[in-house]
């Protein structure tokens, strides 16, 4: 199972994925997400999936929310 962790702040976001043991399989920071509450949402939820995709975890169309 892969775990991810998401650490936004007022000018940055972290996306980390850790692996069964905690080991980290990937960090990646990129400016924190503006605009109005659904965007933000959004990119949130946009850079979860890359982090997925980037360490393997894939899913189906139909699962990926915000589409």
């Amino acid at each position: 199972m892969i775990r991810i962790g998401v650490d936004i702040g007022g000018t940055k976001m972290e996306v980390a994925a850790l692996d069964e043991s905690g080991g980290e399989l990937l960090r990646r920071r990129e400016a924190a997400p503006g605009g109005a509450y659904p965007d933000a949402l959004r990119a949130i939820a946009q850079s979860v999936l890359d982090a997925e995709r980037a360490v393997g975890v894939m899913h189906r169309a139909e699962e990926t929310p915000f589409s």
